[in-house]
């Protein structure tokens, strides 16, 4: 799976937590560009990503996100 095939579906996982259908994810968006991203959408948005890719994150790799280039690095590991 490409790292644009994996954007495309945190794409779609941000737009159906957020509820925004228009909203734009690079792998610069972060929780401080991004509106509605807190704690409480980090969590709906790791269990769908984990669903989503039938992968595990550890909480260690989660912890050490800074962007959604970070999570594409995690999840792109996990389906090589």
């Amino acid at each position: 799976m490409t790292e644009t095939e994996i954007l495309s579906k945190i794409q779609t996982v941000f737009a159906e937590i957020l509820d925004d259908e228009n909203i734009a994810i690079t792998k610069e968006s972060s929780p401080e560009t991004v509106e509605g991203w807190d704690s409480f959408a980090l969590v709906q948005i790791i269990l769908s990503l984990e669903k989503s890719f039938g992968i595990k994150f550890k909480s260690e790799e989660i912890f050490e996100w800074k962007n959604v280039g970070d999570i594409v690095n995690s999840v792109s590991k996990k389906v090589e």
